[in-house]
């Protein structure tokens, strides 16, 4: 861990991967946050990237 987490806990995910462990922490850190706003454009935007594989 190479931070303390600070605010409320709302999920703790442990999960096993092969032979590695991981943790994964979601918390409330009370802070509302827009997730992005890139201009002026509010509609939703879907990208064909044309993948063979």
């Amino acid at each position: 861990m190479y931070r303390i987490p600070v605010g409320t806990l709302k999920r703790c995910t442990i999960i096993r991967d092969v032979n590695q462990w991981y943790c994964v922490i979601i918390i409330d850190d009370g802070i509302d946050k827009p997730i992005t706003d890139h201009g002026t454009n509010k509609k939703p935007v879907g990208i064909d990237v044309g993948l063979l594989n």
